[in-house]
C-alpha cells in the first residue's frame, strides 16, 4: 500500500455491508501508528451513527475530523501543510466515502499528486444494486482497488450486495415512504448475487 514513500497514492476498500471495510481501515491505522506516521482521518457529516469516530462492528475505533463536503477536507489538510509541522503529514484515511460530493475525486487526486497517501473505504453499490457514483470515481483513479466480501446472510456463499429489509421484506423501490421508514426500521442483511431481491425479481 505505501511502496514508495516519497509519491502519494490513492487506495479504495470497497464492499457490501458487513464485509469489514472499517475494520480493514483501523488495521492500516495500526500500522500508521507502529511507523510513527502523521495522518488525519475523515469521516462525512451524514454518518451519525458513530458520531466524532470511525468504528466496525468489532468493536473498534478510532477518532475521527468530521466534515460536510470535499472542501472542508481540503481546507483541514491546507491549513495543515501551511502550519508547517516537524512531522510531515503522510496519509489521509477516509470512511463512508459514498456519502461525499462528487467533488472528493478531484480533491483526492490532487492530494495525491501532493505526495499524500489516501486509503477510502466504502460501498461500492446502494441498495438497490446500483453502483455509487463517487465510489466507481474514486475507484476509477486509485492506484488500488481492494474489493472485499461478507457472507450471505441467506446461503452462506459469498456477499457482494447490501439488502434492506422493513418489515420483513426487500426494499425494491427508493421511494418518499421508504426514506422516512429508513430512519427506525430498517435493517440491512448482506447477500450474494442469487438472492439479492430487485424490482421485477
Amino acid at each position: 500500500m505505501f511502496d514508495d514513500i516519497e509519491k502519494g497514492s490513492i487506495t479504495v476498500i470497497a464492499g457490501p455491508m458487513f464485509a469489514g471495510k472499517t475494520l480493514e481501515l483501523l488495521r492500516v491505522i495500526d500500522q500508521l501508528d507502529f511507523s510513527k506516521k502523521r495522518y488525519f482521518v475523515f469521516k462525512p457529516m451524514i454518518d451519525k451513527v458513530s458520531k466524532d469516530k470511525i468504528e466496525s462492528r468489532w468493536t473498534k475505533s478510532k477518532k475521527a475530523i468530521v466534515i460536510k463536503d470535499s472542501n472542508e477536507l481540503l481546507e483541514v489538510v491546507k491549513n495543515d501543510f501551511n502550519n508547517k509541522n516537524d512531522q510531515k503529514l503522510f496519509a489521509i484515511i477516509i470512511d463512508e466515502i459514498q456519502f461525499f460530493d462528487e467533488g472528493i475525486v478531484e480533491v483526492l487526486d490532487e492530494l495525491a499528486n501532493n505526495g499524500l497517501n489516501i486509503i477510502a473505504a466504502g460501498l461500492d453499490r446502494d441498495f438497490l444494486g446500483s453502483p455509487f457514483k463517487v465510489t466507481s470515481s474514486v475507484c476509477g483513479i486509485a492506484e488500488n482497488v481492494n474489493k472485499i466480501y461478507s457472507i450471505c446472510k441467506v446461503c452462506g456463499s459469498t456477499a457482494y450486495m447490501s439488502q434492506k429489509i422493513i418489515n420483513g421484506k426487500p426494499v425494491v423501490e427508493n421511494d418518499l415512504d421508504t426514506v422516512v421508514e429508513l430512519k427506525s426500521k430498517a435493517q440491512y442483511i448482506p447477500v450474494c448475487r442469487k438472492h439479492f431481491v430487485k424490482k421485477g425479481k
